[in-house]
């Protein structure tokens, strides 16, 4: 959003919230993006107006723009988690005792090792490991093994967990916070703190993503958003939608995943395949890693340590398995990530005669209907394969975990031994190519449709589009306030699933 932009929001003022005299609390965070404020907003609202929950917002000094935003919409009540902004305010004990813990702690886990650290450095036993690992990937860039010592990032990381993780459990215990209300639970952020320790005081916590909807009062969320169950596939739907989405979906034009795969691309001949390779193998199977530094977090339990961690351990396996040609496709959105020639460097390193990297101008299907299976930890590949008619390989726990369309691994040992392919079907019918297309129908469906008037989907557009959109939204705002809010079918949505 630019600035002109915003000088625009911040004239906006809706009295959506009002402050409360009541002991009763509902949190909220600040994303630093306009649609989730928004529906942060509407949902607190309800609390505030239904509820006469005082609505309190955790956010940092820096995002000055959008804590303004929730001040214009009523939001009074907030609460700074810059460690500049409140280190006046801990004690000098405390604040010596956090440095010696931290200090401590980053040396433990040197000696112990990055599993160790990633699995079971904790704060008040709330496990913030992971979050730390998967932030200073994204991040950096950077995949750390085990060496003499932890990146020294870790170290400031540390100390910011045992910091804001005392701090917001502290303001919990004595306060009556009945909901907590985020965007998200990955990577190290305010979000995922909270979602952490709402988990362990079993806090109800309502998670907010687009127009879905994910509440959990023991805050159990190990769940997918997009997770898709057996009941969804008895949906009669009309079989000429389900094959215009597809036409659509792989000529790049529903999604960036999409476009990135599947627009502008070179169809792979037979002939420009069978020269991938000097020796024929028993087979050859296509492995589609994710994007390194994204997390799966919000998906719950994984097999790895991260993304690139599977990436290697994979590699270093496929080059033992000889009877097996490996064709890798690296991830199409990797470039957002800034991972250019990151998978290719590992490849080059360990140099096997049967991994051959194919180039991102092919096009991912025709490569698909060339191979024998394919390999993926989590990926939407699954349903995509077994449309032309490929079974894939992946980890138990994923979106698809309920259809019985792939070939599950459930833990290490399971995997290594499935990679050979011995003794494992791969033969896939006709219906299940028919049912493979209406998966991946439902699927997008469900992550893409969506019918609120007022919030718009802002995924997949660009400046032009999205500075558009803003101005659309700020014009129905500014014209009729918060009866347009009310009268939307997101809010009508959140009313009825909150109340």
């Amino acid at each position: 959003m630019n600035e002109q932009l915003k000088k625009k929001f911040l004239k906006l003022k809706i009295k959506l919230i009002e402050k409360k005299k009541t002991r009763k609390i509902t949190i909220v965070t600040n994303r630093n993006r306009i649609d989730p404020v928004l529906r942060v907003l509407w949902c607190a609202s309800i609390f505030n107006k239904y509820k006469n929950h005082e609505i309190v917002l955790l956010t940092s000094k820096r995002l000055n723009f959008f804590n303004k935003i929730f001040l214009n919409f009523g939001v009074k009540n907030i609460i700074y988690t810059d460690l500049r902004q409140t280190i006046f305010d801990i004690f000098f004990f405390r604040f010596f005792l956090y440095a010696i813990s931290s200090l401590v702690s980053y040396l433990y886990y040197s000696l112990k090792g990055i599993d160790e650290f990633i699995y079971n450095f904790n704060v008040n036993k709330i496990k913030i490991g992971q979050n730390i690992h998967d932030s200073f990937i994204k991040k950096n860039h950077c995949f750390p093994q085990t060496y003499l010592l932890l990146p020294l990032s870790y170290l400031k990381y540390i100390y910011l967990a045992y910091f804001l993780i005392n701090k917001i459990e502290t303001y919990i215990i004595n306060n009556n916070v009945k909901n907590i209300i985020l965007n998200k639970s990955q990577y190290f952020a305010i979000d995922s703190i909270l979602f952490l320790i709402g988990k362990k005081y079993k806090i109800k916590t309502i998670m907010l993503n687009e127009e879905k909807i994910l509440l959990s009062k023991k805050v159990t969320m190990h769940e997918l958003f997009y997770t898709i169950g057996k009941q969804e596939l008895k949906k009669k739907i009309n079989q000429k939608l389900i094959d215009k989405f597809i036409y659509k979906h792989f000529k790049g034009m529903t999604d960036r995943d999409s476009k990135n795969s599947h627009s502008n691309k070179t169809e792979l001949s037979k002939k420009m395949f069978e020269k991938f390779f000097e020796k024929k193998a028993e087979k050859t199977v296509l492995f589609c890693p994710h994007a390194f530094s994204d997390s799966f977090g919000a998906g719950g339990d994984f097999l790895f340590r991260d993304f690139y961690d599977f990436f290697e351990k994979s590699i270093i396996q496929m080059g033992k398995i000889q009877h097996i040609n490996w064709i890798v496709k690296l991830h199409p959105t990797r470039f957002v990530y800034g991972e250019e020639g990151v998978g290719e460097k590992l490849i080059n390193k360990y140099n096997f005669n049967n991994i051959h990297i194919l180039p991102d101008h092919y096009l991912t299907t025709s490569i698909v209907k060339l191979v024998d299976a394919v390999v993926s930890g989590t990926g939407t590949i699954i349903p995509e394969a077994l449309i032309f008619g490929k079974r894939t390989l992946a980890y138990k726990n994923n979106r698809f975990k309920n259809l019985d369309i792939y070939i599950k691994y459930y833990n290490k040992l399971d995997y290594f031994k499935k990679l050979s392919f011995k003794n494992i079907n791969l033969k896939v019918s006709h219906s299940e190519k028919i049912l493979a297309k209406k998966i991946l129908y439902i699927f997008y469906g469900k992550m893409f449709n969506n019918k609120d008037k007022l919030l718009i989907d802002l995924r997949n557009k660009n400046k032009t589009e999205l500075k558009k959109l803003n101005l659309e939204l700020l014009k129905k705002l500014n014209q009729k306030g918060e009866k347009i809010v009310f009268n939307s079918y997101y809010y009508k949505k959140l009313k009825s699933e909150l109340l």
